[in-house]
């Protein structure tokens, strides 16, 4: 012990800081970091326009966060996800603060921004729910625009300085005197913040002009409906984590320098065990140990971390451990075990919740599970969040909240403690079990670890552990048993930095957090309900909650250091990053209880996708977290690294142009907040429903606004579709050849009949010929999946909300039943008879629900390039399925080309059937594919080529290609993708690798299309 202190006071006198005189690498300093170099990764973005609590409906609400990557999004986070990818817009939700009253907004990142990187932020399109009129937009960003679009017209561009924003280019533009002073932003400082952020986006969107989601972003930079434009860097990960991460080094060089790697520790007290049968009360051993203390002063709570780190001091730790009747009774003979310590199946050391202690884990309920588990649990505060730190805390949010600085020191320190108690935890019981003393001497010295066996000793086998060595083979056996921490409640909140923090040690082996979360100030403190009395006292030092909300976020970027989400997205490959070059996760089993007010659930989802966790089962909505894989499917949220490879926010893009087929839920400005949901059935047929407000003169409710209690639901209609302005892509031509409409008879709810509609991509939505416009609001599919027909039903019929089940795979099997009704059996019977008698029943397969594996696996194989015997050079592309989940969410379309002569179907020569590659003509039309996943087969109309419609087609893995209805004449079509495969491993070797299930073996493009946008 001397020696290590010794060590570190010859560390200490050197020129340069962290270096010993004689040029080894130092343990004791602190490195020298910057100050907070940007702000929190994880804390939520806020802003506030006139009359933001009355735009609610228009924001992307946290039901629905796979909206915030649509285009007609309201708000916007873009930039970079980590430092080896290309911008894009990332996922969010936003909300009004109720928490400040609903006078500000909040926009929470889904999952944590990368370290010292820039992000644009923006917000449009709001509009006040009374009235319908957009928001008014932030002081400045109005002119803000102007200057843009003046230096974009003058030709500025970059200056070759590599830097993202060319602010004191662009700044040249700001004013030229005749401007005058703009309400609210008298001094023109707001409009300056704008100009950079703007130019900022312009410069990134240059930089990357094939980065994903960049067609739409672009649009944000002149749109006229902005609101609110700003800009802001994120903490690099040295000035975030860099002193905690320097603490662990410290702490592991230090504990090196014991004894047999063991810090010293003795047993002050001990509660004897009651045990009978292995059943009854467990001991309970108390007792001290002795770590390196990075504070001022380890003796006041008030105290904050020692700038110089570790002064060469010590502090005494408390710990308590129990050991459960389970583990207490000697092994039977019959069992064939020779020890007590065999007993133990696992040390799990226990964190225990908000401003409580150690103690905690005594409780009976902690206890029991140790006893049926036959576990030993160690404990040891949390120092900076016990009942001893109430006052401090207290003290920081009524006048000094600077101290809240203090508060996460001590809980560092605490970090300190846990690690050191989980390295000496099997020393402990071994002593325990193996001595089997209860007695205590009271002035007793500090002992290090009784055995000499090294702790290194790790074997597959318990019993191969504990016969490892013959004279100390029990503390061999209790180092490689399983050590695992489980936290609760606060315990969970911090266990989950911690468990990070210590991965790399690799002394945990895996950790289980219930009812925690991350984001403890910016989101989880002020949804819960434990954080009411703490509020009140926060009223007192603020005039309105809008301040405290800018405080607890402040507080956020103080707090990181301590969530797991900050560690979990620490990367090797950032510049700045001096850590720890390699980060090992713990195996972390997340809980998260439905209903639970002290912890939400919002938090829970935030650590789980932080971590990359994966749903222990297909959880139905609104249970299921977006963002999440499950055993079934990958995670909806993946950030590929790549430059600016195509994305998915990009695939099958246009500049100008967009569609989604009319499919979805709109709202009417005419009835307000009453939802439209268009279903659409086939490529010509849609049918539409919605709600209007009930009226009766007696009641006067208002005709004009749904309350969702007295709504009267129509249809639904009828509506033909003609969606020749769909997109389609041969290569590198994009091609568009007319406009998307939908004509609609209202008349029998007293509306105009045979009402046409187009399709504006800039809404988006449909503008009707009578002057009215919906706007698209969202795909029919809610998170999580839609509820199935049954529940649909129960609720009253359908739901104009997008929770109705669609019904466009329907057609496939009714046009497959008709066509078994109009043939005839082997036996030359007819079966019509049959079949009307005995219909066959529909399918009623939810496509969000999870399929089953040869149903994906077939659904799989079918998209890619094919050759056409009967056509030869001629493309057939059948595109990939747009997947939610484990599960097609549309279906897809088949796009091919013809010789220039004509479509090939008639009595052409076999050179007029052929393409040669150059002359050859795009079909005008693609041709619609529907799957059916019941019958495993898909359906193609191939009339709009002058063929036969509705021919029925299956996947062959024998061709491999597609086997036509031999009634149809056409010839297999040979799929190009696995018939290569074949040609270069041989026969047999073309099946698909488990690593590529998930993607089709196509072009960069065509691999977004089994991941949602």
């Amino acid at each position: 012990m001397d020696a290590a202190i010794a060590d570190a006071e010859a560390e200490a006198n050197t020129d340069e800081p962290g270096k010993a005189k004689g040029g080894t690498e130092g343990f004791k300093l602190l490195p020298r970091l910057p100050e907070r170099d940007g702000f929190s990764t994880i804390a939520p973005l806020v802003f506030s326009l006139p009359q933001i609590r009355w735009s609610s409906q228009s924001m992307v609400p946290h039901t629905n966060i796979q909206g915030s990557l649509l285009r007609n999004t309201t708000t916007l986070i873009y930039g970079a996800p980590s430092h080896t990818a290309s911008p894009r817009a990332l996922p969010h939700w936003t909300e009004c603060d109720e928490f400040a009253n609903g006078d500000t907004a909040l926009i929470q990142p889904a999952s944590p921004l990368a370290h010292g990187e820039w992000y644009f932020a923006g917000v449009r399109g709001l509009r006040d729910e009374r009235s319908g009129d957009l928001l008014e937009p932030a002081p400045g960003v109005r002119r803000a625009q102007e200057v843009v679009a003046k230096a974009l017209a003058a030709g500025l561009g970059d200056d070759g300085d590599d830097a993202d924003d060319d602010s004191g280019d662009i700044m040249d533009f700001v004013e030229d005197g005749s401007e005058e002073a703009e309400e609210g932003d008298e001094r023109g400082e707001k409009r300056r913040l704008a100009v950079r952020a703007l130019w900022r986006l312009v410069q990134v969107l240059r930089k990357h002009p094939n980065g994903h989601d960049h067609n739409w972003v672009r649009s944000w930079v002149n749109a006229t409906d902005l609101q609110a434009a700003w800009a802001f860097p994120t903490i690099s990960a040295d000035s975030s984590l860099g002193a905690l991460n320097h603490m662990r080094n410290i702490t592991m060089k230090w504990l090196d320098a014991q004894p047999r790697r063991m810090p010293p520790s003795k047993v002050v007290k001990v509660d004897r065990e009651e045990c009978s049968r292995g059943k009854g009360t467990p001991r309970i051993v108390w007792g001290q140990l002795v770590a390196p203390s990075f504070l001022e002063n380890h003796y006041s709570r008030y105290s904050g971390l020692d700038d110089d780190g570790w002064g060469g001091w010590d502090d005494t730790v408390g710990w308590v451990m129990v050991l459960p009747c389970s583990v207490l009774q000697h092994p039977s003979k019959q069992s064939g075990l020779t020890s007590r310590v065999q007993n133990v199946r696992s040390i799990v050391q226990y964190g225990h919740g908000l401003f409580a202690d150690r103690s905690e884990v005594t409780e009976d309920w902690v206890t029991s599970m140790a006893q049926d588990n036959q576990w030993v649990l160690v404990a040891t505060d949390w120092r900076g969040m016990t009942r001893f730190d109430t006052p401090v805390v207290l003290q920081a949010l009524m006048s000094e909240p600077q101290k809240i600085i203090n508060t996460v020191g001590n809980i560092k320190q605490s970090f300190v403690h846990q690690a050191l108690l989980l390295s000496l935890a099997p020393s402990l019981a071994s002593e325990q079990l193996v001595k089997g003393s209860t007695e205590v001497d009271a002035d007793s010295s500090w002992w290090s670890a009784f055995s000499s066996a090294s702790t290194t000793t790790t074997t597959d086998s318990f019993t191969d552990s504990f016969n490892a060595t013959s004279d100390h083979g029990e503390l061999a056996f209790l180092e490689s048993v399983p050590r695992v921490f489980y936290g609760v409640s606060n315990g969970a909140v911090l266990g989950a930095g911690y468990t990070s923090w210590v991965a790399p040690t690799k002394l945990l082996s895996r950790a289980a957090l219930t009812s925690g979360g991350a984001n403890f100030a910016g989101l989880l403190l002020s949804r819960s309900s434990e954080f009411s009395v703490y509020a009140l006292v926060l009223d007192l030092c603020f005039f309105e909650r809008r301040s405290v909300r800018l405080l607890l976020i402040l507080m956020q970027m103080v707090w990181d250091p301590l969530e797991a989400a900050s560690w979990a997205n620490l990367e090797t490959n950032d510049p700045g990053n001096r850590l720890t070059p390699t980060m090992t996760r713990v195996p972390t089993l997340v809980q998260a209880g439905a209903g639970d007010a002290s912890m939400p659930k919002l938090a829970a989802h935030l650590l789980a996708r932080a971590l990359g966790s994966v749903e222990t089962d297909d959880l139905p909505h609104p249970y299921g977290v977006w963002g999440l894989a499950t055993p079934d499917r990958p995670a909806s949220m993946v950030f590929e690294d790549d430059d600016d490879g195509g994305g998915s926010g990009d695939v099958g893009d246009d500049d100008d142009w967009w569609s989604v087929g009319f499919e979805g839920v709109y709202s009417d400005p005419l009835h307000k907040k009453c939802d439209r949901t268009i279903v659409k059935i086939s490529d010509t047929k849609a049918e539409v429903s919605g709600y209007d407000a009930y009226y009766n003169f007696f009641f006067r409710f208002d005709p004009l606004h749904c309350d969702g209690d007295h709504d009267v639901a129509w249809g639904p209609f009828d509506g033909a579709l003609d969606l020749s302005g769909l997109t389609d892509e041969i290569g590198d031509t994009t091609k568009h050849t007319g406009k998307d409409t939908i004509t609609v008879d209202f008349s029998a709810k007293g509306g105009p009949s045979n009402l046409v509609g187009e399709w504006d991509p800039e809404v988006p939505g449909i503008k009707w010929a009578d002057g009215n416009t919906w706007t698209w609001l969202r795909a029919l599919e809610s998170e999580g999946g839609v509820e199935g027909e049954e529940e649909g039903e129960a609720q009253g019929g359908s739901d104009a909300g997008g929770g109705r089940t669609r019904r466009r795979l329907r057609s496939t099997s009714e046009r497959r039943r008709l066509e078994a009704s109009s043939n005839s059996t082997n036996d030359g019977t007819d079966t019509s008879a049959a079949e009307e008698a005995t219909p066959a029943a529909s399918p009623t397969a939810t496509p969000t629900s999870p399929l089953e594996d040869e149903v994906m696996a077939s659904l799989k194989s079918i998209p890619g390039n094919y050759s056409d015997p009967d056509h030869p050079g001629c493309v057939r592309r059948i595109h990939g399925f747009y997947m939610k989940g484990d599960a097609p969410v549309r279906n897809t379309i088949v796009t091919g080309t013809s010789p220039a002569a004509g479509t090939g179907t008639g009595a052409e020569s076999a050179s007029e059937l052929a393409c040669d590659g150059a002359t050859d003509e795009v079909w005008s039309t693609p041709l619609p594919l529907e799957y059916d996943t019941i019958e495993k087969f898909f359906v193609v109309d191939f009339s709009a080529l002058n063929g036969p419609s509705d021919v029925i087609g299956v996947y062959d893995p024998t061709v491999p290609g597609i086997v036509w209805d031999e009634s149809s004449g056409l010839a297999a079509w040979v799929d190009l993708d696995e018939e290569s495969e074949v040609d270069d491993e041989g026969e047999g070797g073309g099946e698909i690798a488990d690593d590529d299930v998930w993607i089709t073996p196509l072009t960069e493009e065509e691999k977004a299309s089994w991941t949602p946008v």
